[in-house]
């Protein structure tokens, strides 16, 4: 009878929904039972990929945990969530009528139907759910900041809502800034208030917009005082955090419900430590090798266990007596796996007082020594260091070296990818360093460098990208440390530094806006060259510690609550690597003796905890290389129910505990290159692969054709912002205006308008300053082609008139096969003839030869489709690197009469992304009798469809009507489904499906255009523009025109104006979408100071209050699937 009665109160469809649905049933499957582990593992899968945007799985996974558990609210109301970020209200509204009807007093759920409420333009019905929430949790702050901004401001229930949510949200900010607005417009700026919120650690020109509000004299100008400082508060990571606390973004519409409501949940934290493991010596690796001064245990790249490797004065060898000669080295880090050249091998490198040796592996049995092969002096291969340690520094796809000189201390070699090295200096320290850590600390997507200097001082350098390292402050300044090492010790999903202190304090550093400090042990061993390495010994799920020095080790256990605790006594034993080497799934401990002899020890367990060996992969070893063999330097994500874990990766097997969930659900991996990935249903000691897809590749055109939207092609692909040519050149920009044709079949009005889409769903950041639309009638029996090509100089803008296509008679690769049947007519069958090259996007030099019809005129054009598949500034700088070919457009050749072959068009460019069109001259061709060959060269990947001639017309005969928008409207969408028909075929999205709404990306930081009108943006070239994020959508609508005459056809041309700025780490300042674009300023090279100081704000500043106030920075991205308030993490 309650619910019934609360249901009356429910908006008209949730009402009927309900009533139709039965009650009855069990709770769902008791812990323990195989039913349960499948709920919890199709739960928490359903929950991962909504947030990692793969919605397809989701809703499978959620849909079988409604039919295992039909009354869990939980995954009703998450399958709502998902279809109301998809716009599918009719399918939400049953979701959330079946989730309310379970439970009717669940405050998530409330809220949940609050914002389907606000969707569906029922305002009363929104702010009976927010006071329901809010009366049967006080807490939900969520709900009390909406319902106070719904509420007339100074009413008694506004006021007394807001009392509590100061008590419920305590010091947040945006709190704070509400109540500061809410002050001035009943007419008094509470300056309390405003002190109150200049005494917080603001950034630069916070605290003096403040000064600006509190001295704002008119009621009008304070309105836009605290507008003004509202959105300079956007950009600071304190208020974005406390704004996240209380209010949603538009984007997500809601947070999914991450724990069971009825079911009982899976623990957060990791299993019980294991008290009673045994550690014991491995017999069988007793030998009698004394005198050795490094071993470690490296994986090789293949399918077997990592191999142990030792050194001692002049050689390097292996349990299974294999021997190499190698210099004398000594220490923790004097030997490093390393695949330096991309044959998906693990080579070994070593480092000590007898210098560098660069062993390269060509079997599991053997190395060779290719030191002299590596083009560096002997100067610098003879030199003393005392470590060596691996990074792509550039972040161009390859693995770079560190080393630790003894007497000029740190220095870095440059990996050129084809062999060779070379000394580069990158960073800026001034001293030698005796540890090296590699892994993003400052969670803005790329690692960053903690080192231990000659003193025992933390360093930590800000990967700037470029090449480009900042020093950031010391948060342990005065402490003298013995190491450092990186990791996630208490599952919040940020790597930290850990430190191992002269008194034998561990320290964990965490880094950020206000960095931390905690001590996570208080007596650990201390002497001089001690080390510290992590790694789930018991498979708990927890993040345990080794503390090695000279002979023994000690080792400390993560239990359950994230404290740390000593296993007993030492073990006889200097530890130098954790890993796995005897059987996959537990790890061994394994280091030198106190008389230096290899030894091994096996840690036995009783509580059989479970595990997941992960094994990230780059693609394949020719036609990408973006990323390194084996993703070293970027993160693994796990999540295992609600237990989650994640980890840097430095070595080609990563390895995660599980304690008592028996599998992981889902896996995220972050490649070095910023790409992301998630990968579902894993195996135990699965190899990943990485995905190569394109990352960039401007923004998506769709139009409605009759009967569907459908994509048509990319758009302003000639304008991008920050393109490195090389590792020091930044392109300009040579032109900001696009022309792309759509034809006449491919945009059909509807409701009397032409329907235009513009998306953007790659890792991208759009400026449109201009879109306008024109429509072009010819005469029957013709064709129309704009040239879509990106060259310099770039083409023409223009509408040519040509006759019909006329086929061509031959086409042959540069192997003399006849590939005619596959460019003959336009059907998505593309030439590819030229393999793969060793990057993305370039490949062997080769040529297309046509013969073309005797009756083509001599003022013809050829006209090509196809499509490319580019290079990007990471692949530009790699390239720039070395003895590797730069890309080469397209030259056309023509055969002479003696059969030798002339030059006609030296440099054509090449297609300017999918689905183009490029027209060529065959004017300057030097015709003779019968049929013309022509031979189109290149050394990129450009994927012919289909080649034509056609003779060139008088374009008198066109009609033109040039269209502006009648509307222009911004919303979010989210990320279409796209296929890829197969390696030779472009990727190309599927409007209807979208493949999620999560943010995907690291998105580029700023201030992006609010969703809603932007009309006036676009309607002049004037540096005014519409700034969209990933997953945005821009519907234009142009007014329909009266048919075309009967003699005559139609199609159009689409223009644009504007840029295009990718957030690849070598592309300049690609952090952040500024500097804003500007066309007085093609360079693009000025570095982004203040915003108020940057030209094209000061112009049009008021679009920063008006349109440009949806700020949007990576903190949701970054934190991946650590879900919100899971547990407050120690």
């Amino acid at each position: 009878m309650l619910i019934f009665m609360y249901c009356m109160r429910l908006t008209i469809p949730i009402i009927l929904v309900t009533l139709m649905l039965g009650c009855g049933g069990s709770e769902g499957p008791s812990p323990g039972s195989e039913e349960y582990t499948s709920v919890v593992s199709a739960f928490y899968a359903g929950v991962s990929a909504m947030e990692v945007g793969e919605d397809l799985r989701a809703n499978a996974k959620l849909t079988l945990v409604t039919e295992l558990a039909p009354r869990e609210p939980a995954a009703w109301s998450n399958l709502a969530l998902m279809a109301m970020r998809r716009n599918e209200l009719d399918v939400a509204t049953g979701h959330l009528a079946r989730a309310l009807q379970l439970d009717s007093t669940n405050s998530e759920i409330l809220l949940l139907a609050a914002a389907h409420a606000r969707m569906m333009d029922d305002d009363s019905a929104q702010v009976r759910y927010l006071r329901r929430a809010v009366s049967v949790d006080s807490l939900n702050v969520r709900a009390l900041f909406e319902l106070i901004e719904l509420l007339p401001e100074g009413s008694d229930e506004s006021s007394s809502l807001m009392n509590q949510l100061v008590t419920a949200a305590p010091g947040n900010t945006s709190v704070l800034l509400k109540r500061l607005q809410q002050s001035a417009s009943l007419g008094t700026l509470d300056l309390e208030l405003l002190d109150e919120l200049s005494s917080y650690a603001w950034g630069e020109g916070v605290n003096e917009q403040i000064d600006l509000l509190r001295n704002s004299a008119q009621e009008e100008d304070t309105a836009i005082q605290m507008a003004i400082l509202r959105n300079i508060l956007l950009s600071e990571p304190q208020y974005r955090q406390d704004l996240a606390e209380v209010r949603v973004s538009i984007e997500r519409v809601g947070d999914p419900v991450t724990r069971f409501i009825r079911l009982l949940n899976p623990s957060s934290s990791p299993a019980p430590r294991d008290d009673s493991l045994q550690i014991v010596v491995d017999q069988q690796m007793v030998t009698s090798d004394s005198s050795q001064e490094w071993i470690s245990a490296i994986a090789l790249g293949n399918a077997a266990l990592p191999a142990i490797f030792y050194a001692g004065i002049d050689s390097v060898r292996t349990l299974r007596e294999e021997a190499w000669e190698a210099p004398r080295v000594s220490g923790h880090d004097a030997g490093v796996g390393v695949d330096y050249n991309f044959d998906f091998r693990t080579d070994l490198v070593l480092a000590g007082a007898g210098g560098l040796r660069l062993l390269r592996q060509d079997s599991l049995e053997q190395l060779t020594d290719v030191t002299s092969e590596l083009n560096l002096s002997t100067a610098l291969t003879g030199a003393a260091y005392t470590g060596v340690w691996a990074a792509d520094i550039d972040l161009e796809g390859d693995i770079d070296l560190v080393l630790n000189d003894s007497e000029s201390g740190l220095l870095t070699l440059r990996n050129n990818g084809d062999g060779t090295f070379e000394r580069a200096q990158w960073f800026s320290v001034d001293s030698g360093i005796h540890a090296f850590a590699w892994a993003d600390l400052d969670q803005d997507g790329d690692p960053d460098a903690a080192l231990m200097d000659s003193e025992g001082g933390l360093r930590v350098l800000a990967n700037e990208r470029q090449g480009r390292f900042i020093s950031m402050p010391n948060p342990i300044e005065g402490f003298t440390l013995l190491d450092v090492t990186v990791s996630d010790s208490n599952s919040d999903g940020r790597i930290e530094i850990l430190a191992l202190t002269d008194t034998g304090q561990i320290l964990r550093v965490t880094l950020g806006n206000e960095p931390a400090v905690d001590v996570l042990f208080e007596a650990a061993l201390h002497a001089a060259g001690a080390q510290l390495l992590t790694g789930d010994l018991d498979n708990n799920g927890g993040t345990d510690i080794v503390v090695s020095t000279m002979g023994q080790s000690q080792i400390l256990l993560q239990d359950h609550d994230y404290a740390f605790y000593s296993y007993g006594a030492t073990v006889d034993l200097e530890t130098y690597a954790l890993s796995a080497t005897r059987f996959a799934g537990q790890l061994d401990i394994v280091g030198l003796s106190a008389d230096r002899r290899p030894m091994r020890y096996g840690i036995l367990t009783s509580k059989g905890y479970h595990w997941k060996q992960i094994q990230p992969r780059a693609a394949q070893a020719v036609g990408d290389q973006r990323i390194n063999s084996f993703g070293i330097g970027g993160e693994v994500e796990i999540r295992a129910g609600l237990l989650y874990q994640k980890q840097s990766i430095t070595q080609p097997i990563v390895h995660f505990g599980l304690g008592e969930q028996s599998l992981a659900d889902v896996a995220r991996i972050t490649w070095p290159n910023g790409s992301v990935q998630a990968e579902f249903d894993l195996l135990s000691d699965e190899i990943v692969s990485a995905t190569q897809r394109l990352k960039g590749s401007c923004p998506w055109l769709f139009t409605w054709n009759g009967e569907e939207v459908t994509f048509v092609t990319d758009f302003i692909w000639r304008s991008p912002l920050g393109l490195r040519i090389n590792a020091q050149e930044t392109a300009g920009v040579m032109t900001t205006e696009d022309w792309v044709k759509i034809k006449g079949d491919q945009l059909q009005p509807r409701d009397g308008y032409y329907d235009v889409r513009i998306t953007a769903e790659l890792w991208e950041t759009h400026f449109f300053d201009h879109v306008s639309l024109m429509v072009v009638d010819h005469p029957a029996g013709t064709e129309i082609f704009v040239d879509e090509r990106f060259a310099f100089p770039p083409p023409e803008l223009k509408i040519h008139l040509t006759s019909e296509l006329m086929p061509i008679m031959g086409a042959w690769n540069d192997r003399g096969e006849d590939i005619l049947e596959i460019v003959l007519v336009q059907d998505e069958r593309y030439a590819d003839f030229f393999g793969r090259g060793d990057y993305q996007g370039i490949t062997r030099d080769h040529y297309l030869e046509v013969e073309i019809n005797e009756e083509t005129p001599q003022d013809a054009w050829l006209v090509a489709r196809g499509w490319i598949r580019p290079t990007d500034s990471s692949i530009n700088v790699a390239i720039s690197q070395g003895a590797h070919s730069p890309p080469s457009g397209l030259r056309l050749e023509a055969q002479l009469r003696d059969g030798s072959w002339k030059v006609v068009h030296a440099n054509l460019g090449f297609p300017s992304g999918k689905s183009k069109t490029v027209l060529i001259d065959l004017a300057p061709v030097a015709r003779s009798s019968g049929a013309q060959r022509l031979r189109l060269h290149t050394n990129m990947e450009i994927y012919w469809d289909a080649l034509y001639t056609a003779a060139k017309l008088d374009d008198s005969a066109l009609q033109v009507t040039h269209m502006l928008p009648e509307s222009a409207n911004l919303r979010y969408r989210g990320f279409s489904v796209v296929n890829e028909e197969d390696r030779s075929s472009p990727e190309l999205p599927a409007y209807d499906t979208l493949s999620g709404t999560a943010q995907i990306w690291r998105d580029l930081v700023g201030y992006h255009t609010r969703f809603g009108d932007v009309l006036p943006l676009l309607e002049q070239v004037d540096d005014r523009y519409v700034i969209m994020n990933a997953g945005d959508e821009m519907l234009l609508q142009f007014t329909e025109m009266n048919p075309a005459a009967t003699d005559q056809e139609r199609d159009f041309v689409l223009i644009g104006d504007g840029w295009v700025k990718d957030g690849d780490y070598n592309t300049t300042f690609s952090k952040t979408l500024r500097p804003l674009p500007s066309h007085a300023d093609p360079t693009y090279d000025e570095i982004p100071g203040r915003l108020k100081d940057d030209p094209v704000y000061q112009r049009y500043s008021s679009d920063w209050l008006d349109y440009h106030t949806r700020y949007v920075a990576p903190e949701s991205h970054a934190k991946g699937f650590a879900f919100p308030n899971e547990r407050e993490n120690p």
